[in-house]
């Protein structure tokens, strides 16, 4: 695999506008996001680590002729509060993430990686998980009915999650 194009250097964009701008390769470390407004932006094949990319509406951007993979991925990142609803980004890897009350209702997200992350309060609805990778990741609600999670991959305890949606007593929780 080539090095990435560039590598933009740690910076505080909170809040900061990026219209219709193409980042292509890039690898972002350390980086403040907050709330960063992206309308008609692309990434391609891009990697945000160790950032605060929280608040962002992903929809926003320009997705045309992104249909094969996500075109980016996240590692240990704070994602909370975002928007991805709708989106087709299957494969799209989230590791070691904290993504509170991110909005992933609705997208498809086969073969996505969420291991290690914690998804408290993310909504997940009509949202497609066939075959994506839970492992270690916690607080997540999906429910196993409204949503797709065919050979998912879950651990325990956390697993025991997907039975919230049934309202049964599970002798040995509370």
């Amino acid at each position: 695999r080539r090095p990435p194009r560039s590598t933009p250097k740690p910076s505080s964009a909170a809040s900061d506008v990026y219209k219709r701008q193409r980042f292509i390769e890039c690898e972002f470390r350390d980086s403040n996001l907050n709330v960063t407004k992206l309308p008609g932006s692309r990434f391609f094949e891009s990697q945000f680590k160790d950032c605060k990319v929280t608040g962002i509406n992903w929809t926003s951007l320009d997705w045309r002729g992104i249909t094969v993979s996500a075109p980016m991925a996240f590692e240990s990142c704070d994602l909370s509060f975002s928007v991805f609803n709708s989106l087709n980004l299957p494969g799209l890897v989230i590791k070691n993430c904290k993504a509170w009350h991110t909005d992933f209702e609705a997208c498809d997200l086969t073969q996505s990686v969420f291991t290690n992350t914690d998804l408290q309060d993310a909504r997940f609805n009509g949202t497609k998980l066939d075959k994506s990778d839970f492992d270690g990741a916690v607080n997540y609600y999906i429910d196993p009915v409204g949503n797709s999670i065919r050979e998912a991959h879950f651990a325990f305890p956390e697993v025991i999650n997907l039975l919230k949606t049934f309202d049964i007593k599970i002798k040995g929780s509370d």
